[in-house]
């Protein structure tokens, strides 16, 4: 544990820090997120821990670039390192922000052509709209 208290004090070389507990680190859970995907699905607990445990690990990876990013030989990877320390959760935010967006509008898509469906049956549906339900639908039985 040495070597994470070092690192959120600023006393560990900037390359160690961004290249090892950054990006390899990050690739890792990344990898672990994608092959435990159908068990997060079937046990929420676990898959807040992970998303629990991310969180931390964002704030800590981010401190600890940005404050080890003196520890470099060329001052400017340094700069390179806190520049990208301070993009990095912007961006992320940013594409969770768009990721949530997207998935609250997919959600009322799916609510309008459950719609379009119960009309369907009594007739009344707009043909152009269960029409457009019907692609969406066979698109994503695809992506399964």
């Amino acid at each position: 544990m040495e070597w994470f208290k070092k690192a959120w004090r600023g006393e560990e070389l900037c390359w160690k820090v961004f290249w090892i507990y950054g990006v390899l680190f990050a690739a890792a859970m990344n990898y672990a997120a994608v092959r435990l995907e159908h068990t997060f699905m079937m046990n929420p607990p676990l898959k807040f821990s992970f998303v629990l445990f991310n969180f931390f690990y964002l704030i800590w990876i981010v401190v600890a670039t940005y404050r080890c990013g003196k520890n470099v030989g060329i001052k400017f990877f340094g700069f390179c390192a806190r520049l990208l320390a301070v993009l990095f959760p912007l961006v992320f935010f940013a594409t969770v922000f768009a990721g949530g967006v997207q998935k609250g509008q997919m959600m009322i898509e799916a609510a309008k052509c459950k719609r379009v469906a119960i009309d369907a049956k009594y007739g009344d549906a707009n043909p152009e709209v269960l029409k457009r339900c019907k692609q969406a639908a066979e698109k994503a039985r695809k992506r399964r």
